[in-house]
């Protein structure tokens, strides 16, 4: 029975040193995306909403906004304007009753 123990011990010994000799390395890839608009002749961007699906859990609208206000902040040298998220789902539905037409319904999970 000690021959059992000492060849799990040894094994033991070996994957623990095994082990200490791997190295990683985190290797951080960007890839630049291109521009799609040409915005050198503007200082500032007002991002007010998105028209978005989803649940009454997760607003899809203010995730999208809040996400692209800091990474306009961060990536860019526009200056982005503080406003509050305009619900877009609720113009697009008093437009619609303004023409007579029905409006538009939120899909629910």
């Amino acid at each position: 029975m000690s021959a059992k123990i000492a060849a799990a011990l040894a094994s033991l010994v070996l994957a623990v040193g095994a082990s200490g000799c791997l190295r990683f390395y985190d290797i951080g890839i960007e890839t630049p995306i291109q521009a799609k608009l040409d915005v050198s002749s503007f200082q500032r961007v007002l991002i007010l909403g998105f028209l978005a699906g989803g649940s009454k859990d997760v607003d899809p609208n203010t995730e999208t906004v809040r996400l692209l206000r800091s990474q306009l902040r961060t990536k860019s040298d526009l200056k982005v304007i503080d406003s509050d998220v305009l619900s877009l789902v609720d113009e697009v539905d008093k437009r619609r009753r303004a023409a007579g037409e029905a409006p538009v319904t939120t899909a629910t999970t």
